[in-house]
């Protein structure tokens, strides 16, 4: 998922026979080719589940781009994110934010013991402190 600008914006409200589009339950829908600087000059396709699109050019829009095998040919197809798409997304970016202070304050941690003399036994993240010598601490 990420945010493009949209270069190029076609909407097809109709098939070859001049009908409408509807999906299997009557519902209408238009086709959609759109081009962004990602992809050059290459048309990238697909549906909006509504009477009409509004898109236009210069608007940003987070789009899902894959390629498909369509009928023996590759094409570029793209998907408007749904809300869980977005959640996972933000869910990603919390625990990888999270691992990466995890492992900072670890290593300010070590930094810290070994400038008291300590040297503590370090196995990924978790840290095991030496005994100290008995009425001392080991801060």
């Amino acid at each position: 998922m990420k945010e493009y600008e949209l270069k190029y914006v076609k909407v097809f409200k109709e098939n070859k026979d001049g009908q409408p589009y509807k999906s299997k339950n009557g519902k209408p829908f238009v086709r959609v080719s759109i081009k962004v600087e990602d992809y050059g000059d290459n048309y990238i396709s697909g549906l909006w589940f509504e009477p009409d699109c509004d898109w236009k050019i210069g608007e940003k829009k987070e789009l899902i781009i894959t390629k498909e095998i369509y009928q023996g040919k590759e094409q570029l197809k793209f998907e408007i994110p749904k809300k869980e798409d977005k959640t996972a997304q933000a869910i990603e970016r919390l625990v990888f934010i999270t691992t990466q202070h995890t492992l900072k304050i670890a290593e300010m941690e070590k930094k810290f013991l070994e400038h008291l003399g300590i040297k503590p036994k370090i196995t990924g993240t978790d840290i095991d402190y030496p005994d100290a010598p008995e009425g001392e601490t080991p801060f």
